[in-house]
């Protein structure tokens, strides 16, 4: 299985709106890192949130930023 990791809060959450968190690596006390499965749908998800071209509700990128937080902190 091909993994997408990014240390990027906001990223992981918007992605998490598409797709489920796999894992959360916390084994460097600086930095998580947030593991997702990757595919051409996730590629494109980062694409567009990198180029400020991709639409999400605030709810939905707030529901999801809460779910994200969870996983980091539990």
């Amino acid at each position: 299985m091909n993994q997408y990791k990014t240390s990027s809060l906001a990223l992981a959450a918007t992605i998490n709106i598409y797709q489920p968190v796999l894992d959360v690596d916390k084994t460097n006390p600086r930095e998580s890192i947030f593991i997702f499965q990757d595919s051409n749908e996730l590629q494109d998800i980062v694409s567009s949130f990198w180029n400020r071209t991709l639409t999400v509700t605030p709810m939905d990128y707030f529901q999801s930023l809460k779910v994200v937080k969870t996983r980091l902190y539990s």
